[in-house]
C-alpha cells in the first residue's frame, strides 16, 4: 500500500510541474491585453502614422447607477449652462436680439441693476462662454467684406450675420470694462472655428490638426498635441472639452449625422495630458459633463435617449428616453433639462422642464404653469440658485416662428418648478 501511495504522489507532482511550466495561452490576433488589472478595461494598442500610441476600448453597457451631481470643476459646471453668466461682484452678462435685424447685443447688468448694452461694429457678434477673473470670454464672430467696402450700397440693409458678400472670421475674445480684445488668430484654418475650451489651465483651441493652450491674456501659446490621422475628423461641428486630465473629443455630432466626414465612425476619443496616450472608444459622446460622466444623446425616429459615459470605467448607462432634450444642468443630485412635449417633435413651443434623480423622473414645469405662450428654455445653476430662460413668441414679430428667442424671461426657479423671481424680462419690440 505504501508503494502505491508513493507512486500516486509522484504522478501528481509530475502533473503539477507540467502545469507550471506550460506556455501561456496566446492572445487573440491583433489584441494586446496590456492591462493586467482585472477591474480595468482591456484594450488593443496600436501605433499611429505619426508615432502616437492609440488604445482602442470596447465600451460596455451597465444599468444606471446612483445619480450624484457633486462637481468641483468650475469650468465643467459652466460648460453645462448658458445665460446668465455671473461675475464675482453679482453682476451678470446675457445676450439679447433685435426683431428687426436679428442683431445680437451683449448686455451687462451690474450689482445695482444698471444695464450696459453693446452692439459690436460691422454686424459682429460675441458668443460669451464663461466669466473668469471678472472678464467675459468667448468667440468673436466677425463679418468681413470680400472685397472690402466701407459702406453699404444705396438702399442696402445689411442686417446682422454674414451675407453672400461677407466672410466669416472667428476669434477667441475677451470682453472687460466695455472693451473687446482678440486673444487668438482667426480660427478658420481647416475646420476649427468652433473647437475651443476654457479650463483652469488656460484656453485650449484647435487649428487644423493641432490643439494649443494659451493663458487668459492670450499669451504663452504652446502646442499640446497633434491629432493623429487615424482620429482626425474634418467635420466642422466636431468639438472637445478638457476634463479630469484628458481632452475628450467628439468627431461627429448628431446634428451632422446626414453628412459623411473623415473618421466619423469614431463617436469619442481622448488624449491623456500626462501620459500623452490617445484612446478610442466604441461608444460615447458629449453634451454635458458632471461628476466623472460625459452625458450624450442618441436620436431615434420618434424619440431620443440620454446616456452617460463613465470616464474612469468606460461604461455607458442609459438615463432617460424623453423626446428631444435641449440642454442640461445638475443640482443637488438631480439632472434638470427641458424636453419637447411628447407628440410635438417639431413644435419647439411645447417644451417642459424635467428632473431626474435616483428616485425616478418627474415633470416639474410646463407651458401652462409658465402662462400664455412662454416655453421652458435652457437651464443653468449658479451657486445655490437655478435659472431658466423662458422663450415667448410675440404676434407681429418680424422673425420666423421657429426662432422664438426674441422675447422672454430669465427667471429663478426651485427644484419643484416654482418661479421664485425674474432676473430679466423683455416684452416689447426694439
Amino acid at each position: 500500500m505504501k508503494k502505491i501511495f508513493t507512486a500516486l504522489l509522484a504522478i501528481l507532482l509530475i502533473f503539477a510541474v507540467g502545469c507550471e511550466s506550460a506556455p501561456p495561452t496566446e492572445p487573440a490576433p491583433d489584441f494586446e491585453p496590456a492591462v493586467t488589472e482585472s477591474d480595468e478595461p482591456a484594450y488593443i494598442e496600436k501605433t499611429a502614422r505619426n508615432g502616437a500610441i492609440i488604445r482602442e476600448f470596447k465600451v460596455s453597457k451597465q444599468p444606471l447607477t446612483e445619480i450624484i451631481t457633486a462637481e468641483d470643476d468650475y469650468f465643467a459646471v459652466n460648460y453645462n449652462g448658458s445665460e446668465p453668466y455671473f461675475d464675482s461682484t453679482g453682476g451678470y452678462y446675457y445676450n439679447s436680439y433685435s426683431d428687426r435685424d436679428w442683431c445680437r447685443y451683449l448686455n451687462y447688468v451690474n450689482k445695482n441693476g444698471k444695464t450696459q448694452r453693446t452692439k459690436l461694429k460691422n454686424n459682429d457678434s460675441f458668443n460669451i462662454c464663461v466669466v473668469y477673473n471678472d472678464a467675459a470670454y468667448g468667440v468673436l464672430h466677425e463679418c468681413v467684406r470680400t472685397p472690402p467696402r466701407l459702406k453699404p450700397r444705396k438702399g442696402e440693409e445689411l442686417g446682422c450675420g454674414c451675407g453672400d458678400e461677407l466672410s466669416n472670421l472667428y476669434f477667441i475674445g475677451k470682453y472687460q470694462n466695455g472693451k473687446l480684445t482678440k486673444l487668438s488668430d482667426a480660427l478658420n484654418d481647416g475646420y476649427s472655428w468652433n473647437k475651443y475650451y476654457f479650463a483652469a489651465a488656460g484656453i485650449y483651441y484647435q487649428i487644423d490638426k493641432e490643439i494649443y493652450l494659451m493663458d487668459y491674456d492670450g499669451n504663452d501659446s504652446k502646442l499640446i498635441m497633434e491629432i493623429p490621422y487615424e482620429l482626425y475628423s474634418d467635420c466642422p461641428r466636431s468639438y472637445f472639452v478638457v476634463y479630469r486630465g484628458s481632452i475628450w473629443y467628439v468627431n461627429k455630432p448628431v446634428r451632422d449625422s446626414y453628412n459623411s466626414y473623415l473618421n466619423d465612425d469614431i463617436p469619442l476619443w481622448s488624449y491623456d495630458l500626462d501620459s500623452e496616450i490617445f484612446s478610442k472608444y466604441s461608444d460615447g459622446g458629449l453634451v454635458a459633463i458632471n461628476n466623472g460622466h460625459l452625458y450624450f444623446i442618441r436620436y431615434l425616429t420618434s424619440t431620443s435617449i440620454l446616456y452617460r459615459f463613465n470616464v474612469e470605467t468606460y461604461c455607458v448607462e442609459r438615463v432617460s428616453d424623453l423626446t428631444r432634450f435641449r440642454n442640461f444642468c445638475f443640482y443637488e443630485n438631480n439632472i434638470l433639462f427641458p424636453a419637447i412635449k411628447e407628440g410635438y417633435i417639431d413644435h419647439l413651443y411645447d417644451t417642459e422642464l424635467y428632473k431626474i434623480n435616483s428616485g425616478g423622473e418627474t415633470k416639474i414645469l410646463d407651458n401652462e404653469r409658465l402662462g400664455g405662450n412662454l416655453m421652458a428654455g435652457e437651464v443653468k445653476t449658479h451657486g445655490d440658485k437655478i435659472f431658466m430662460t423662458a422663450f415667448r413668441w410675440v404676434e407681429g414679430s418680424t422673425l420666423e416662428p421657429h426662432v422664438p428667442a426674441t422675447h422672454g424671461e430669465i427667471m429663478e426657479i426651485d427644484l419643484d418648478g416654482n418661479i421664485l423671481g425674474t432676473l430679466y424680462k423683455r416684452t416689447s419690440l426694439d
